[in-house]
């Protein structure tokens, strides 16, 4: 029994004894954890000291006892007093003072989870707005008075007792103040760290008072809905209008086709009796054409394709429930939903809103890490790293918890948000397109109805939709702005379409009333001949029944004005005044047809007696006009032939005219149906047309000749005289066979002679008056009838004539050798010709240019570069030929500035096509500082580039630069230095690929586009999808920390850690290689994560449930890789465990396995889940088969080579 008095030491002790055998405990438990390499990496941040490693004796050594130390109390004593600081009497005042201080931020938050002030449910924005300023204030109160304040009494503590001017760095690492001061950090870093758990207790509790609560009996499938019972019930009866029109078109065609088949003859033979009046007929009908266009444009049908395309995912019978009736929650958010552009969307977006949640917990990390620990500042002799407080790791924050409450959260919103995703096909509607498409499918009264009726069904679903402020347990929707905003869009449409109709109405009644106003006119006109008189009668004859269909066509007008009033839509005052005028206009008609008929009769009578009075007069000038003729045959003075000719004539001019009349008064016999009158006129013109044919060539002939001898022989033209010469003969030589009458055979004969003994002269009319002869073919000529030239070619025009070559010289018998001459002077004077078109084709040649920058470049210089190959080819042709020896140096200059323009302009080319490509690339900063010498060599290039086509703009003629050998050079030079340029840029670009070889995948102009704009990281976007195949782009923040990649189907992966392009001083080619290793990293981490998520899902509750939602929640690589390795994993185990008979089990399992993907795939998928199930699919398909095979071939062991040659995953 111990005194009563020591009972207080007992306790004491026996306190003592289980807080040392709890802490015991304790260490041995965290050493041996410790220990593990996972939780050194995950303690990392606490800055523990490393852990000392036991030392056991060698059992050797042990000689059946052990030895124990001796106790010394005092010894032990002595050492804690001065090693403990808790107890130490210097210190332990300082450290309880540091202790005692954290009492003013103990019950603190960094966030604020009471929101007064705010009325809830609020603005998104406000509610950022108070938890950024809460932690903003926490965060500079813990950095301004605790981090501040703690240093401060430290110094003002202990000044006297520590050196705070050590400068031995391994002196101070080894003394008891650096223990101190890491004691001092560890206990600052567990208070920080208690307010961090704190406040993400304090804040996840505040966010669970709004999660969803569903009843435990709950189960989601009873819940279920694949579509919206009024939705269902709507789209089954737009499918009932769309077949019911479908059919009734197919019945128009049908009698359409039908009426057509038998109407066919008879509208042709309506064109050929009165074309102008069928015309009419088919203007009137017009208006009335049967719309069977099968792609017409309906509000129905556009409906109908937006809910195809638009992925369904079902419907909640609670949250429909909701948005349908008035509940009791409060939440804390409150968002609108509006339409933006051609969308439904929410304002602020549901991601927003769950990023502003879970900023906040970011805000946490944020606004603490940057609250340093002591001891760095207080020795500034000693270079000492700054104390990073250790805080919360992000692994330990309620993830699962906070994503299943914002998921939870977000399914009501977005249920409400494909309720209203149906009419979305009315913000995407373009009206005035719509209409004018709507337009052109010429739609009938009955399409503009049910136009009509579908938007007014659509804004009485649209009031009806939901409430207009639907509580959710998170989110407050207000929906004002959407209902507004889509029946405003839907009353646009209606107005548009009564607009569309009241046209279409305004024209159709214009239309009759301009057919009625033609016809009143064309009835009631004046009638002044015959032809007229019928076209008439013709006209009325229509009016009945173009009055009947213009009567159908009005119809129509007063159905249309009647479903506008419907519609309480006011037509203009013009189309209502238009339209009582069209009213009243068949009566109108109607009076003036009954007075036209006697006055067709009257006309009629008068006509037909003023026909037989015109008939008989034609009669006696036909008769007269045949004694004419007979007197032709009686003509044969010379001396009267050019009065012969006159007389012809006349009586030409009077047949013809008798001709006419003929016509048009058989015509007028025929419309007053009587017999035709007779006048052979036929035969009339058949015997006069031999003396018309006779006198007037004689008559050319004798005037013709005498012109052409005396007049100067080079006005003479060789081809008409040629051509009229063979003429008259032959046409003589017919009249002195048809010609019986002996007067005028005799001169028929004679002119013959005349023309006959003419034509020997025209060759040489020919060889003489070609353009090529020169004085020297002249002299040539001469020498051969032994005269001068002077005295063939005198030098007066008037003397030199035919007659005077065919008199004075005998031409005629040397005709084949001034052929010979007059044939080569023809071949020279083309050769000269032919060089000087084509310097007169040069003089306007000019180049075109277009403005680059601050100069310019050539453009279509094919026209020029094909004239030149032309010309080159000519003007070697001509040298090579035997009749250009007189103009041989001419055409050999002119070759070598050809020549020398193709040399200048092959280079200029080539300058310009490299020069163009450079030129944006050295205007990048980035390339002029990677590449300067190159850059210096491109300035000369650039200056001489410069200078040559300012010099072109001012004079662009092409001679004048085929004369330039100077601009040849240059630009030789130039181009010199362009290659050079070229192969340093190239030698620069490999460099590139070198450090990032998938720069390899990649153009040069797009990597030189990347390089030239590294200070811009997201220009390498466009060109990430060729550098990693299935990237299509990463996620950038607005400080450019890249955290993301996404694929162009829509999948996203977020990188384990985030990373900047500024820290590689933005160098494309390290930081996307820093983008590589942190992809193969984020993959790793995603695999590794994705591994526990897989045994969590499917060791809890249903396995093949869990292993589907877990399909669905990660990345598609990662489930793939994932899926193969538990396939390997699952099929060894297997074997190992019951052999064979495992593997008929375990087929069984991969059979289910496969019977869920494949039901999934039948359910509702997005785009990026569906290819993933499907690809997965396909992998397990195989590993089905694979597992079969080596079932039915009896493997029962891991180590048998049928299962050891499969591609298996570890």
């Amino acid at each position: 029994e111990f005194p009563v008095a020591h009972l207080c030491v007992i306790e004491k002790s026996i306190r003592e004894m289980r807080e040392m055998y709890s802490f015991g405990l304790k260490s041995a438990v965290f050493n041996y954890k410790y220990k593990d390499p996972l939780e050194v990496r995950r303690l990392e941040s606490l800055n523990l000291p490393p852990c000392e490693e036991e030392v056991f004796p060698e059992l050797n050594e042990l000689l059946g006892t052990v030895d124990t130390p001796s106790p010394n109390y005092p010894y032990s004593k002595n050492y804690i007093s001065e090693n403990l600081f808790f107890t130490h009497h210097l210190l332990y005042g300082t450290i309880f003072s540091i202790i005692g201080r954290w009492s003013q931020f103990s019950d603190s938050l960094l966030c604020d989870v009471h929101m007064k002030g705010i009325t809830l449910p609020c603005e998104l924005d406000a509610f950022k707005n108070r938890q950024s300023t809460t932690v903003s204030k926490a965060s500079e109160r813990l950095q301004d008075d605790w981090s501040v304040n703690t240093t401060a009494t430290i110094l003002n503590d202990l000044d006297d007792h520590f050196n705070f001017y050590e400068d031995d760095a391994e002196r101070y690492r080894n003394s008891r103040m650096c223990r101190f001061f890491r004691m001092i950090n560890l206990i600052m870093s567990y208070q920080l760290r208690t307010l961090i758990l704190q406040s993400i207790t304090a804040y996840t509790e505040f966010l669970v008072q709004y999660r969803v609560d569903l009843p435990d009996d709950y189960h989601e499938e009873d819940d279920f809905l694949e579509e919206e019972p009024s939705d269902k019930a709507e789209r089954e009866r737009k499918l009932a209008f769309l077949a019911a029109k479908e059919e009734k078109k197919l019945e128009l065609q049908a009698a359409a086709a039908a009426e057509a088949a038998t109407s066919d003859d008879k509208s042709k033979s309506k064109k050929k009796q009165a074309p102008d009046a069928t015309a009419g007929d088919e203007e009137a009908e017009k208006p009335e054409v049967v719309n069977t266009n099968q792609n017409d444009v309906c509000l129905i049908r556009l409906s109908l394709e937006i809910d195809e395309d638009k992925e369904q995912r079902g419907f909640n019978k609670k949250i429909l429930k909701m948005c349908s009736e008035v509940n009791g929650n409060q939440p804390l958010f409150v968002i609108k939903l509006i339409s933006n552009s051609d969308a439904v969307i929410y304002d602020p977006l549901l991601e927003e809103v769950e990023d502003a949640v879970k900023s906040v917990y970011e805000g946490f990390f944020n606004e603490t890490q940057d609250i340093l620990g002591v001891g760095d500042k207080l020795f500034p002799l000693l270079n000492l790293r700054p104390f990073e407080l250790a805080s919360v790791s992000r692994s330990e924050l309620p993830v699962d918890l906070i994503h299943q409450l914002m998921t939870d959260n977000k399914k009501g919103p977005r249920q409400l948000l494909a309720l209203y995703e149906s009419f979305e096909y009315l913000l995407k509607i373009d009206i005035e397109m719509f209409i004018e498409e709507f337009e052109a499918t010429n739609p009938t009264l009955q399409d503009y109805e049910g136009q009509f009726d579908q938007l007014q069904v659509d804004i009485e679903r649209i009031q009806n939709r939901s409430l207009n402020e639907i509580s959710f347990e998170m989110i407050k929707v207000e929906c004002y702005d959407i209902k507004h905003s889509l029946i405003r869009k839907t009353q646009d449409i209606a107005l548009a379409l009564e607009q569309s109709l009241a046209k279409q109405a305004r024209n159709r009644c214009k239309h009759c009333s301009e057919e009625y106003s033609q016809t009143y006119e064309a009835i009631q006109a004046p009638v002044e001949t015959p032809e007229e008189l019928h076209r008439l009668k013709l006209e009325a004859d229509k009016v009945p029944l173009k009055v009947d269909k213009l009567k159908q066509v009005f119809a129509t007008v007063t159905d249309a004005n009647l479903l506008l009033a419907k519609h309480n839509f006011a037509v203009d005052d013009a189309d209502f005044v238009l339209y009582w005028e069209t009213y009243g206009w068949p009566k109108k008609v109607q009076q003036v047809l009954e007075d036209s008929e006697f006055k067709y009769k009257e006309n009629r009578h008068r006509f037909i007696n003023q026909l037989r009075e015109d008939t008989e007069e034609l009669t006696r000038e036909v008769q007269e006009l045949q004694t004419q003729v007979e007197k032709c045959s009686r003509w044969s003075a010379e001396n009267q032939l050019e009065e012969y000719f006159v007389q012809v004539q006349k009586l030409r001019s009077q047949i013809d005219e008798c001709g006419e009349k003929m016509h048009k008064y058989n015509n007028r016999e025929d419309l007053f149906n009587m017999p035709n009158t007779p006048w052979h006129l036929k035969e009339l013109k058949a015997s006069f047309e031999p003396y018309e044919q006779l006198w007037t060539i004689v008559n050319h002939v004798s005037s013709k000749f005498e012109l052409w001898n005396m007049r100067p022989f080079e006005n003479l033209q060789p081809d008409e005289v040629e051509t009229n010469v063979l003429q008259w003969g032959k046409t003589l030589q017919q009249l002195t066979r048809k010609l019986k009458d002996e007067g005028p055979l005799q001169i028929a004969t004679k002119f013959y002679e005349q023309v006959k003994a003419f034509q020997p002269l025209l060759p040489l009319i020919h060889a003489l008056r070609h353009p090529g002869l020169q004085a020297k073919h002249w002299r040539e000529i001469a020498a051969m009838v032994g005269k001068q030239e002077r005295d063939l070619k005198p030098a007066e025009q008037d003397k030199f004539t035919l007659r005077h070559l065919t008199t004075n010289f005998d031409l005629l018998s040397h005709l084949s050798k001034i052929e010979e001459v007059s044939d080569r002077a023809e071949k020279q004077h083309k050769l000269d010709k032919q060089l000087a078109d084509m310097k007169a084709e040069w003089t306007h040649v000019q180049y075109q240019l277009e403005p680059h920058g601050e100069t310019f470049v050539l453009k279509e210089v094919d026209d020029i570069q094909a004239k030149l190959d032309d010309h080159i080819v000519k003007t070697q042709t001509m040298l090579g030929s035997q009749h250009a020896k007189d103009i041989k140096d001419q055409v050999e200059r002119w070759e070598k500035r050809l020549l020398l323009l193709q040399s200048i302009q092959d280079e200029w080319l080539k300058c310009q096509q490299s020069w163009a490509y450079l030129d944006p690339i050295f205007s990048a900063s980035d390339i002029q500082k990677a590449l300067p010498g190159a850059y210096q060599s491109f300035s000369k290039v650039d200056k001489v580039w410069g200078e040559v086509m300012d010099s072109t703009k001012k004079n662009p003629s092409v001679l004048i630069k085929a004369e330039d050998e100077d601009l040849l050079r240059r630009f030789q030079k130039a181009n010199g230095l362009l290659e050079e340029i070229l192969k340093k840029l190239y030698d620069f670009l490999e460099t590139k690929r070198m450090a990032f070889p998938r720069f390899y995948f990649i153009s040069n102009d797009a990597l030189l586009e990347i390089l030239s704009e590294s200070q811009e990281p997201t220009r390498v976007q466009k060109y990430l999808s060729k550098c990693f195949e299935g990237v299509k782009e990463l996620r950038f923040r607005e400080n450019l920390d890249i955290d993301m990649m996404m694929s162009p189907e829509g999948e996203k992966v977020t990188f384990h850690k985030s990373l900047n392009p500024s820290d590689c001083n933005n160098q494309v080619e390290l930081w996307l290689s820093k983008v590589e290793d942190t992809m193969q990293e984020s993959i790793r981490e995603h695999l590794r994560l994705s591994i526990d998520d897989y045994i969590a899902k499917t060791t809890k509750g249903n396995e093949r449930e869990g292993r589907v939602k877990w399909i669905l929640q990660w990345p598609g690589q990662v489930v793939l890789a994932i899926s193969c390795l538990y396939w390997t994993r699952e099929t060894e185990e297997a074997l190992i465990t019951d052999g064979n008979a495992g593997l008929h089990k375990y087929a069984v399992r991969c059979d289910e396995q496969k019977q869920d993907l494949v039901n999934c795939v039948r359910g509702k998928l997005s785009r990026v889940e569906r290819a993933t199930i499907q690809a997965l699919l396909v992998i397990e398909v195989h590993n089905q088969v694979i597992t079969n095979e080596i079932r039915d071939k009896g493997v029962s062991e891991v180590s048998t080579f049928d299962w050891q040659a499969q591609l298996r995953y570890y």
